[in-house]
């Protein structure tokens, strides 16, 4: 899998505060004009991974089925957030000039953007990531199959539509509450969570699968047109297949 960096910061959002009426703001992530020190917002940070997948097929390991690396594209996200102060709404997108390229990894990977959230104890935040982009596949995962003493063959899953996946925030370390401070940094752990979103797919479907030449190389090539039936059992649980915890 290529390397791709991160193309730039979110430079500036909306903001819609709702106390009342709506009133409309618009500030920069880079800098807020002349506002006092005590009402800075707070920085939330990102950090994407995806979990490690295995499923062997018996006790002795004979045939396994393993996925540790991915990659996410996104062309932006949106932050809608309830806080308890005056029952206010919080909501804006981000304005990312170049879609992102995010590498899955276990270990995760620290996103090179943060949003500046109004500072808070929140009742409640969601997300919709926007995923995909002009000649981008939204996602892609990679791994292989071994199958008894045969040699492995690699495994590569894309998904090559657009899509939004609406995402519920909880809180970390057992609290009730999200809360954003300026005294600290939080951190939006975004995790792909590969065992559910590959619930569907079993040993006898990875068996059976077409193997194509990729590069060169022996391939369970998964897509909308190779390999469909694991294609559609993996794509269809895309919605349940992100985590996000607030810390």
């Amino acid at each position: 899998m290529k390397n791709h960096q991160i193309s730039g910061r979110s430079r500036k959002y909306w903001l819609v505060g709702v106390i009342g009426s709506a009133v409309l703001f618009m500030f920069s992530c880079e800098r807020i004009i002349d506002t006092p020190k005590d009402k800075l917002p707070a920085e939330l940070q990102f950090e994407f991974s995806l979990q490690e997948y295995s499923l062997t097929e018996d006790k002795q390991g004979a045939s396994n089925f393993s996925i540790d690396r991915g990659q996410l594209v996104l062309e932006n996200i949106e932050f809608d957030g309830r806080r308890q102060q005056a029952a206010q709404s919080i909501y804006f997108i981000s304005d990312f000039p170049d879609p992102l390229s995010i590498d899955l990894v276990p270990q995760g990977y620290q996103a090179d953007f943060h949003f500046e959230i109004p500072q808070g104890i929140y009742d409640m935040i969601e997300m919709t990531f926007h995923l995909g982009a002009d000649q981008h596949a939204s996602l892609v995962m990679e791994g292989q199959f071994r199958r008894g003493n045969l040699e492995p063959v690699a495994v590569r899953f894309e998904y090559t539509y657009r899509e939004q996946i609406r995402v519920r925030a909880t809180p970390g370390d057992n609290q009730d509450n999200i809360i954003f401070s300026k005294e600290e940094p939080s951190t939006a752990n975004v995790e792909l969570n590969t065992g559910s979103l590959l619930r569907l797919v079993n040993f006898g479907m990875l068996v059976q699968a077409e193997v194509i030449e990729v590069d060169g190389q022996d391939v369970i090539f998964i897509d909308g047109s190779t390999n469909t039936g694991l294609f559609n059992s993996i794509s269809a649980r895309l919605n349940n297949a992100f985590t996000l915890v607030i810390e």
